[in-house]
């Protein structure tokens, strides 16, 4: 743990997974899947103006060519996200890249969110949550951010669910789904869930009941969870399953179909 204490004045820091962050540069609007990852992965989510920056002493500094420590002490402007109370002015540990002219970077009333795990003491320190997890604050992130909030706390489960493989493939060709083709996917909780192609349309249901699909709204956390979990190429056991060879192909252009309708990562 990362863990902040103060003595004579000074600053000591436990550096015990410590967990870094490359964002210094200008407020750009991130990708949904960066913040949807940060957002999942951190218990609190602030919005927060620097309000001072120190080196730690020289035995705790950085010993990556490059690369500097500071001690950030910040305002906290807004809480998204948090299990208890956050205080007014919080201090974390940043690590990241030198300027391009190899000096420290200036943050001093800047604007971020931070992704925060809390520190070890209970007290105003905080530890960074995931790679990436101090990000220049914007307002198109911030909305973002309060709609993946907002559907987490809805849909808990969901909002945790993590793809591991797909398990088969199947052609409907009943009266209710018919030209409907389906894929199982497991999941890391054991609840399979169903995706369809259907009318150029991916739809997403548990896997008892395909046929009440519902389409994948981009920008949302199952549009996320399949966009970054799936393969991008439909498993071989799959296409080893089919009887004919036709069904195979039909699979596997389905699925080829349903990553492109999805789109990237990002």
């Amino acid at each position: 743990m990362a863990t902040v204490k103060s003595y004579l004045g000074v600053v000591f820091l436990s550096l015990t997974a410590l967990v870094t962050s490359s964002f210094n540069g200008k407020a750009v609007a991130s990708g949904y899947s960066v913040l949807a990852k940060a957002a999942l992965a951190a218990p609190i989510v602030a919005k927060i103006v620097v309000h001072t920056q120190r080196q730690p002493p020289k035995e705790l500094r950085s010993a990556v060519p490059g690369r500097i420590r500071l001690i950030m002490e910040a305002d906290v402007v807004a809480v998204l996200k948090a299990p208890d109370l956050v205080p007014g002015r919080i201090t974390y540990l940043w690590e990241g890249p030198l300027s391009a002219q190899g000096k420290q970077p200036k943050f001093k009333k800047q604007t971020f969110t931070l992704f925060l795990l809390p520190g070890s003491d209970g007290d105003n320190s905080y530890r960074l949550a995931t790679q990436n997890a101090q990000q220049p604050w914007s307002d198109a992130d911030e909305q973002t951010l309060r709609q993946i909030i907002k559907e987490a706390a809805a849909d808990p489960a969901g909002a945790a669910r993590i793809i591991t493989n797909v398990r088969s493939g199947l052609i409907d060709d009943s009266e209710e789904t018919a030209g409907s083709i389906n894929f199982i996917l497991d999941t890391q909780s054991g609840n399979p869930i169903a995706l369809s192609l259907r009318d150029n349309t991916v739809l997403v249901s548990s896997s008892d009941g395909i046929a009440d699909g519902v389409p994948v709204q981009p920008r949302t956390l199952t549009w996320y969870q399949l966009a970054c979990g799936l393969p991008a190429a439909l498993p071989d056991q799959v296409m080893a399953d089919q009887d004919k060879p036709d069904d195979a192909a039909k699979l596997r252009a389905a699925y080829a179909k349903i990553v492109q309708l999805l789109g990237p990562c990002e």
